[in-house]
C-alpha cells in the first residue's frame, strides 16, 4: 500500500511524471470504500503512481439519499511514493461549484464542464483563465473515447485491450489506456487534460 500523500512534491517531479505519451490507469469494478485507490501505469506496464479517493462516514451516508452528482470529491494523483503530482476536486455542486483540476502546490491550473451528448459523456476542458483547450469525449461502456484540442483536432484517445495482452504489471488487471498521438498544448494545459483522463472513470461515475 502506498504512503499517504501529506508531502508537497517539486514541480520537476510532476513533470517528469507527465511526462510520457501513454499510460494505464485502474478500471474502478468494486464498490467505494473509506480509501479507494487506482494504479497508475506508463505504457511499458511500469508503477508510476495512484489515483486516490477517500470518502468520509458522513459521505457514505449521504449517497444512500442523494445522487452523486450533486456531492463534494476529491481525486488525488500521487506518485509511486505517495507524493501529490495533482488532484482534482469538486464542492457542492447545489452551489454551482465547478470541478478543478490543481497541481501539487494546490494551485488551481484548470477546471471541467460535464455534459452529455446522446447517452455519451462530454468533458469540456479549461485552462485556469477560462480558455476552452480541449474535450474528452465518446463512449465510455466500450472504453472508445477521444480526446480533443482547442481546434477540434485529434490530440489523443483512451481505449480498452485485453487484459491477457497488457504489458508488465498491467497484465490480468482491468484498465483503461490513454495515449496521446500529437503535441499542440502547452506543458501546463497538457497536464491539464492528462489528469483529466486519468481520472475520466471516476468523473463519469461522479457525474452520473
Amino acid at each position: 500500500m502506498l504512503a499517504t500523500a501529506t508531502n508537497e512534491w517539486t514541480g520537476t517531479g510532476a513533470d517528469a511524471f507527465f511526462a510520457g505519451n501513454a499510460f494505464y490507469v485502474e478500471e474502478r469494478r468494486s464498490r467505494l470504500r473509506s480509501r479507494n485507490e487506482f494504479g497508475i501505469w506508463d505504457g511499458s506496464g511500469q508503477r508510476l503512481g495512484s489515483l486516490v479517493q477517500r470518502v468520509s462516514l458522513a459521505g457514505h451516508f449521504l449517497r444512500i439519499f442523494l445522487k452523486s452528482s450533486v456531492l463534494p470529491f476529491r481525486f488525488q494523483v500521487t506518485d509511486r511514493q505517495g507524493r501529490p503530482v495533482a488532484a482534482i476536486r469538486r464542492g457542492w455542486t447545489l452551489l454551482v461549484s465547478r470541478t478543478e483540476v490543481i497541481d501539487s502546490r494546490n494551485e488551481v491550473i484548470g477546471f471541467l464542464k460535464h455534459k452529455y451528448r446522446s447517452r455519451k459523456p462530454r468533458l469540456k476542458v479549461f485552462n485556469a483563465e477560462g480558455k476552452k483547450i480541449g474535450e474528452v469525449t465518446g463512449s465510455q461502456s466500450s472504453w472508445d473515447m477521444a480526446i480533443i484540442d482547442r481546434d477540434y483536432h485529434s490530440f489523443g484517445s483512451i481505449r480498452e485491450f485485453d487484459p491477457k495482452t497488457t504489458p508488465g504489471d498491467t497484465r490480468g488487471k482491468n484498465t483503461y489506456y490513454i495515449e496521446l498521438s500529437r503535441e499542440s498544448m502547452s506543458p501546463e494545459e497538457r497536464r491539464v487534460m492528462l489528469v483529466t483522463a486519468i481520472a475520466i472513470d471516476r468523473l463519469i461515475l461522479e457525474n452520473g
